[in-house]
């Protein structure tokens, strides 16, 4: 009996799978407005029902899909454990989540800075950012406030100019250069 459960949750995995990819290459090509649960059906190769059965429609899959990428977010900075202390870490592990989500992640950071997905990162980067500050530093709340602030725009605005470049630098090498400035100023650009 477990042996038919894994089967049937590999299948339904694959299914879903080929209905997030027949999506996503669906928002390479033209606007979220625009996408049928028809051309997404006939891209994966599966029922329209079938979509149904998982998706409410074209943006409950775009907000799936954006939950995800902030879960594993979430999940590989739960494994640094001093993100201040360690900045190098945080920017290899959020590196890591964009290069494993690299096609999406670069439609939405070309869309709308309000997007859904721009402001779950903000303020999950925010959160992550308040709470290594409040834990140590001698700050009053405004100014932890405006470090926080400044910290989790500089980041994500930084990530997002990345994404909309000529990316002459790899992800990896942009990721530990950001890195680095968190970690030494500004300084840390001149002495190269």
């Amino acid at each position: 009996m477990a042996e038919k459960v894994r089967k049937v949750d590999r299948r339904i995995q694959k299914t879903r799978t080929a209905i997030h990819q027949a999506f996503v290459s669906l928002l390479v090509e033209k606007p979220i407005e625009k996408i049928t649960i028809k051309e997404i059906a006939e891209k994966a190769n599966v029922d329209r029902k079938t979509i149904y059965n998982y998706y409410e429609g074209v943006y409950d899959i775009l907000d799936y899909l954006e939950n995800e990428v902030v879960i594993r977010i979430e999940s590989a900075m739960a494994q640094v454990d001093e993100v201040l202390r360690r900045p190098l870490q945080f920017f290899e592990a959020l590196n890591q989540v964009l290069s494993e989500n690299i096609i999406f992640c670069n439609y939405l950071m070309k869309v709308d800075s309000n997007s859904r997905l721009v402001v779950k990162i903000i303020n999950f980067l925010r959160e992550k950012i308040w709470g290594t500050i409040l834990k140590d530093a001698e700050l009053d709340r405004s100014e932890y406030e405006f470090t926080a602030e400044f910290l989790t725009a500089g980041i994500f605005y930084s990530y997002r100019a990345w994404f909309n470049s000529d990316r002459k630098k790899s992800l990896s090498e942009f990721s530990e250069e950001i890195g680095e400035m968190v970690l030494r100023g500004l300084p840390s650009l001149t002495k190269r």
